[in-house]
This record gives structure tokens, C-alpha cells and sequence, in this order.
């Protein structure tokens, strides 16, 4: 299942913004995924939570919005 690399990926940018930015949490990650972006909504949000353990994104919220196209964006995070 890509979706959990994809998943662990995004773990991993949004960790590293919020080190960068003096954030201790995320609370909250928004996405756009392209409807022709293979990627499996509904698995990537299976997923997240266990890319997400032990990690500043625990517990986070992920929000998708699906758009036409190929991007998967990251456009929004919120963090404590």
C-alpha cells in the first residue's frame, strides 16, 4: 500500500516545518489530492495514524479535499 509511504512522507515534511516554525504539536494537516493522483483517500486516512505515532502529528486531524488534477498539496497546518 503506497498510501503508508505516502503518509510516513507527509509525517515527515509537516514535522520538520513545525520544528522549524517552534510548534511542539500539529493539530491539524489539510490537503488537496488530485482525482488523478492514484492516491486512495480512504486509505491515506486509514493510514495517517499510524505513520502519525509518536510523532508531533499524533492525534492530528487530516483533512482532504479532492480537486481535479494530479497534485497532493499540503495548504494548511495548524500547530500548538
Amino acid at each position: 500500500m503506497h498510501e503508508l509511504g505516502m503518509a510516513t512522507a507527509l509525517v515527515e515534511q509537516v514535522e520538520e516545518i513545525a520544528r522549524r516554525e517552534g510548534a511542539a504539536r500539529i493539530v491539524r494537516i489539510e490537503l488537496v489530492v488530485g482525482d488523478l493522483s492514484g492516491v486512495d483517500r480512504e486509505a491515506l486516512e486509514f493510514v495517517f495514524p499510524f505513520a502519525a505515532e509518536r510523532t508531533a502529528a499524533e492525534g492530528a486531524t487530516l483533512a482532504i479535499e479532492i480537486v481535479s488534477g494530479r497534485d497532493l498539496l499540503v495548504v494548511a497546518m495548524e500547530v500548538e
